[in-house]
């Protein structure tokens, strides 16, 4: 199974606390030693899985949705502002004090 390594801490010259990155998102951490050497084998980046080989038209869409919800956070009205469709007046006035409010 490829990972990622996130972080690696050296407890003296024999032993390791591996922090990695499963495939599938999941964050573990292992305490490896000399001798799991063997088991381990390094990958060149690009060459196995985790290239920048994808197509950047499906990148932008993705993207474009992870900066409007990280943006939603900071702005409740953003919904309203960006939005193609124009709320009556007194929809945003309402929505507003809803967001006001403790």
């Amino acid at each position: 199974m490829d990972v990622a390594i996130v972080a690696l801490q050296m407890f003296g010259a024999s032993a390791a606390q591996v922090t990695y990155r499963r495939p599938d998102g999941i964050v573990e951490e292992t305490i490896l030693y000399e001798e799991d050497a063997h088991r381990l084998a390094e990958v060149t980046p690009g060459v196995q899985g985790g290239g920048f080989d994808a197509d950047p038209g499906l990148f932008r869409p993705a993207a474009e949705a992870l900066r409007i919800r990280m943006a939603a956070r900071g702005d409740a009205m953003l919904a309203v502002s960006t939005s193609l469709l124009h709320p009556l007046p007194h929809l945003r006035t309402a929505r507003r004090r809803r967001s006001c409010r403790p």
